[in-house]
């Protein structure tokens, strides 16, 4: 059981946390980054599913999540937080 819980939280939890983080992203901060969301949803909807359907390496599937905390997350965050509109001060 101790494996299983071990198992997931590598391999899904990445993939799955990326995924959470690009659905509350807009759409314009991808553009912006110059980033494809597209592109991005198909890859971690792949690197979920991957390993359970056409017998992806779990191990690709988890640097598909990290790939995109690590190196495109900071990118869209930081486009999205230079195109937001400034926060009333009261």
């Amino acid at each position: 059981m101790l494996v299983l819980i071990l198992v997931i939280a590598t391999f899904v939890l990445p993939v799955s946390w990326a995924l959470a983080d690009l659905w509350r992203r807009p759409k314009s901060a991808f553009a912006e980054s110059g980033r494809n969301r597209n592109v991005w949803i198909g890859l971690l909807v792949v690197g979920l599913v991957g390993p359970f359907v056409i017998g992806t390496p779990p191990l690709i599937s988890s640097g598909i999540g990290m790939w995109y905390l690590i190196a495109v997350r900071p990118k869209v965050a930081a486009a999205a937080a230079a195109t937001a509109p400034p926060a009333d001060e009261r």
